[in-house]
């Protein structure tokens, strides 16, 4: 395909303002095309070769123009400086000859008119430099004068005088009159926008403003009125638009600054121009004005101006309309208004500024400028400048930034607390693997470290310098607190603890500059008294909010702390994520006591305020401190949820158990059981026969209970071992101990009401139930008493023959007590608290064992898998002398031969009888061993 050539209307193939690139242009045209892009190229060049020579020329000769331009213009203002420097010599030669004083008199009086209309020109020639000199320096009012003057003198060349000095006469004449009016007419807007700014700008001093004001008053011709409500609404006007066009770049500092200064300058100004009795007001300034302005001039430098008429020489600039002095309800009424004005303006523009703060520390910086702004002017003069014109004193602290103030610390504390309690939710949406919160066993048996040993010397739960808690890691085995929940409570109290120092930085902050602390014995009265007359007031009382503030602060720590309570318990408490559960109540009840910061936000009022010096008291007359309510409901509910999260788990723990005991007591695939049974105890008994000889006979009892039973108890306990249960709370303690009683009661209720059970069964499960009732139903659990008492009533008239009830009962009853004190290790946790006194007397009431007997008493510890070491109880026996002990088997040995009578229980159950109760031989055993062991005592 041939190339595609581009050509343009002048004939060439290439016109473009961009350089061509040469490789595209030997891939797109022929070499014919080339050649004439070539031609065409080289046309243009020699084209802009001939428009830069042209433009270089010309260039050069405006150069060379307006340099013999320059020279000429230098010789000229040489021979004028020395033609003037000619008249200045001749003119001191003139002064020797001839006196300047000459009397008017002495003047042709033909000439006088014409003397007098070059000394009013002369004026007219003269009021420009004065007016821009004052305009220059910023005396409006000078400046208006002279302008009223200028006018003045205008309007008299521009009348007809008579004679031969028409209007129209000096007009043509005395062009420069004309010429020299217009150059001077632009001065009274110049005058007018001068004074508008001075009014309008909040640095200017009240001096300058009421000049300002009688400027405009002798042009426009305003009253005292005008010139009051035209101030209020300059400043307001110049402040809208201050904050439409630089809010946005605006800090809250400069807002406030701005704002504050226009309030104080324009009230200042208003009460030194219209309210003040001494100083420099309107009405002083206006009476300043009765001089006449040719005072302004220098007339002894031209001797024409005495030819000036009375009419022009004794001009003095007069007031439309006087300056009568404003009623007091008009002033007051008219300034609240302006304030709520500006309130209505800054209140939100501040709100938005201060929405970007981000910290208390800016706001602490911020109120320390407004109090320094509003320092600076004197606060007592300010107080009369207020009651003059209000009527009543004026905060402005109070008044415009008080609350906006106050709102956003509020909102920043609120906000940091919600950022706390969200960083612990999105710590517990985060973690993973939380079984391990179930099962403490490998930390809780690790040994410690030799420093955290060392440290937990010093004390338990020793504070460091900073005041913040740190347990070491024996305290958290003692407490049951996992490293997870040390740290989660150590994240949430350090960020309350940066809260807290922000507040306290913000309540101790202290404005005001304080004389040292002196008693008042080391001080003088003299230095007293004038200490007290001299003291500066402040402008208004940073402590006001503190109050308020640390009441927020408490109110907003207990609001979002339920709030995290509720979504906790919403989100995350199920039964099927136990290490959740335990993990969770944990938390709450390590946070009070390993969040130290808790509590002082909580009581932030008595923490963080300002501690009064109380009044001495001796040693005897103080009292223990209590723990404060408002704490105490903190502390109640936390544990609260605390025990409602526990019973989360332990109702999973229940399921189990039922489960893993019901599926173990299954009767219709295994009717005899045996897989429930241990080995029973065989004992020896001896009854009268029929030609009364004693007929001896061997029965079998159950001595330890079910294995299923202790099974599934051993289970449960190993799950409640592994959280360190001596460290729950005590109705959690009381759940774990009362729960599992209602869940075998159930599960031996479905047992009991199925069809008869072998009369084996119902006696080791009537061991069972005898041994719950004993050593884990409470005396407090009246229910769960009343029903295990039904079911082993049932079990009695229903499966068990009561004959054999009878032979077999005492002897349950005595392997009932010796199981019990071999379990209550294993199954300590199910123990209630009422149990371990009647456990404590069950020893000295069992028999002593019979020597006769060849039956070994079988541990069934070995049945259950040996999942975790747990340390027993450690029984305090019973010392007895050798001759009590040998007295006591010989009565044994006696009672077992010479019992008789039809199927005689055993000697040693009979004289269980007449012993003493087992309370009151549980005490005797306890304090003979106190006295014996423990002090020394034979």
């Amino acid at each position: 395909m041939a190339p595609v050539s581009r050509h343009h209307g002048d004939g060439s193939l290439w016109n473009a303002p961009d350089p061509p690139d040469p490789d595209r242009l030997f891939e797109q045209h022929s070499v014919e095309e080339l050649t004439a892009i070539h031609r065409s190229l080289r046309q243009q060049m020699e084209g802009k070769r001939e428009e830069l020579r042209t433009m270089v020329g010309e260039r050069y000769r405006d150069l060379i123009e307006a340099a013999d331009t320059i020279n000429t213009m230098k010789t000229g203002a040489r021979h004028t400086i020395q033609t003037i420097q000619d008249l200045m010599v001749k003119s001191k030669a003139m002064s020797h000859t001839a006196s300047l004083s000459t009397d008017r008199s002495a003047v042709n009086p033909q000439n006088v008119p014409y003397l007098t209309l070059a000394a009013e020109i002369k004026c007219l020639m003269m009021c420009p430099e004065k007016i821009w000199t004052q305009v220059d320096q910023r005396d409006y009012l000078q400046a208006s004068q002279l302008y009223l003057f200028a006018r003045h003198t205008h309007t008299g060349l521009t009348m007809d005088q008579g004679g031969h000095f028409s209007a129209q006469h000096v007009a043509n004449v005395f062009p420069v009159v004309g010429r020299q009016w217009a150059s001077i007419a632009h001065f009274r807007d110049a005058i007018l926008q001068g004074a508008k700014s001075t009014l309008i700008r909040t640095d200017s001093t009240p001096e300058a403003c009421i000049g300002a004001m009688l400027s405009r008053a002798l042009i426009q011709g305003f009253s005292a009125s005008d010139l009051f409500e035209e101030f209020l609404q300059l400043r307001k006007a110049d402040f809208k638009q201050y904050l439409q066009e630089e809010h946005q770049s605006e800090t809250a500092k400069g807002l406030m600054a701005r704002s504050l200064g226009l309030i104080l300058s324009t009230l200042t100004v208003i009460h030194q121009a219209f309210r003040a009795e001494e100083g420099v007001t309107l009405a002083s300034q206006a009476q300043s004005m009765q001089k006449p302005t040719l005072d302004t001039f220098e007339t002894k430098l031209s001797p024409v101006l005495k030819y000036l008429p009375p009419i022009v020489s004794g001009f003095k600039p007069s007031l439309i309309q006087p300056l009568k002095p404003l009623e007091t309800d008009y002033v007051q009424s008219k300034l609240r208004t302006w304030l709520d004005e500006i309130h209505e303006l800054v209140n939100p523009e501040i709100k938005q500024v201060m929405s970007h703060i981000s910290g208390i520390g800016s706001l602490i910086s911020i109120r320390r400028s407004v109090y320094e702004l509003l320092l600076s002017k004197d606060p007592k003069c300010w107080d009369q400048v207020c009651r003059s014109l209000l009527g009543k004193e004026l905060n402005l602290w109070d008044e415009f930034f008080r609350s906006v103030f106050r709102e956003r610390i509020e909102a920043l504390i609120a906000s940091q607390i919600a950022g706390s309690v969200y960083c612990v939710q999105s710590t517990l949406s985060g973690l993973t693997d939380l079984n391990s919160e179930s099962d403490l066993s490998a930390f809780l048996w690790s040994e410690s470290q030799v420093s955290e040993i060392g440290l937990l010397a010093s004390g338990p739960g020793a504070k460091s310098k900073d005041g913040s808690v740190r347990l070491t890691g024996l305290e958290l085995k003692a407490r049951g607190y996992s490293p997870r929940v040390l740290d989660l409570c150590e994240q949430f109290d350090g960020m309350l603890k940066r809260l807290l120092q922000d507040v306290k930085l913000l309540i101790e902050d202290q404005l005001s500059k304080e004389v040292e602390k002196a008693s008042p014995l080391e001080m003088p009265a003299l230095f007293l008294d004038k200490l007290t007359n001299e003291s500066v007031k402040e402008p208004f009382l940073a402590q006001a909010d503190n109050e308020a503030i640390l009441l927020f602060l408490e109110q907003s720590v207990q609001e979002h702390l339920d709030g995290m309570i509720t979504h906790i318990g919403e989100k995350y408490l199920s039964q099927d994520q136990r290490g959740l559960c335990v993990f969770l109540a944990r938390f709450y009840q390590a946070l009070p006591e390993i969040s130290p910061n808790l509590e002082k936000s909580v009581l932030a009022s008595k923490t963080l305020a300002p501690v009064k010096e109380a009044p001495f008291e001796p040693i005897q007359a103080r009292k223990t401190l209590k723990v404060d309510p408002q704490w105490g409901d903190v502390k109640e509910k936390l544990e609260l949820e605390s025990c409602r999260i526990f019973r989360f788990w332990i109702t999973a723990l229940m399921i189990d158990l039922k489960s893993a005991l019901s599926l173990a007591l299954r009767t219709n695939q295994d009717p005899r059981l045996l897989h429930i049974f241990g080995a029973w105890e065989t004992i020896e008994i001896s009854e009268q026969g029929e030609e009364s000889e004693p007929v001896k006979s061997t029965i079998k009892v159950p001595q330890a209970p079910s294995i299923a039973f202790i099974c599934a108890l051993g289970e449960f306990c190993h799950h409640v071992y592994n959280i360190a249960p001596y460290s729950l709370p005590t109705p959690v303690q009381m759940a774990l101990s009362q729960e599992p009683c209602k869940v075998v009661t159930s599960v031996y209720t479905h047992l009991v009401d199925q069809e008869r059970l072998n009369q084996n069964v119902a006696l080791q499960l009537l061991f069972d139930l005898q041994f719950m009732k004993a050593a884990i139903i409470s005396t407090d659990n009246k229910p769960t008493q009343e029903l295990a008492e039904e079911i082993i009533q049932k079990l009695e008239a229903n499966h068990i023959d009561p004959f054999d009830l009878r032979v077999f009962l005492p002897y349950i009853s005595v392997n009932v007590k010796k199981s019990i004190l071999k379990e209550q290790g294993l199954l300590s946790v199910l123990i209630p608290n009422d149990r371990f006194t009647l456990m404590a007397s069950m020893k000295s009431s069992l028999p002593p064992p019979s020597s006769l007997s060849n039956q070994e008493n079988h541990n069934l510890m070995w049945t259950i898998p040996p999942k975790k070491e747990k340390i027993p109880l450690i029984p305090i026996p019973k010392r007895m002398k050798p001759e009590s002990q040998m007295s006591s088997l010989l009565s044994a040995q006696d009672g077992n031969m010479t019992g008789h009578g039809p199927r005689s229980v055993s000697p040693v159950l009979g004289r269980r009888k007449r012993d003493k109760s087992p309370v009151a031989r549980a005490a005797g055993s306890f304090f003979e061993a106190m006295s014996t062991s423990w002090f020394g005592s034979k």
